[in-house]
């Protein structure tokens, strides 16, 4: 099985966010608008702008993170990757 360490490098530098791991947290298991997602995260982090958000959400959308979909006016975005919940769940166990 070859690996491709550079899509792989890409998926950890856009997990490297503190903004954009609260986003995973938050749409485990969960679809959102863009904005209920600004709110949770203006909540956290108040100085980020709705265009902040919308780029942090490109991101993890064009790493193959989360998916979105349109309804309506709204996009509403989910997490794709669930397995990277447990990857956090896994850090729990790494002593720093």
């Amino acid at each position: 099985m070859e690996i491709d360490i550079k899509k792989k490098a890409s998926v950890f530098k856009a997990l490297s966010n503190p903004v954009r791991l609260e986003m995973v947290v938050m749409l485990y298991n969960v679809e959102m608008s863009v904005n209920e997602i600004a709110e949770k995260v203006n909540s956290i982090h108040p100085e980020l702008d709705r265009t902040s958000i919308s780029k942090h959400l490109t991101v993890l959308k064009n790493n193959g993170l989360v998916t979105s979909r349109s309804e309506g006016n709204k996009n509403l975005y989910t997490l794709k990757a669930v397995c990277l919940i447990e990857m956090m769940n896994c850090t729990n166990k790494i002593n720093h």
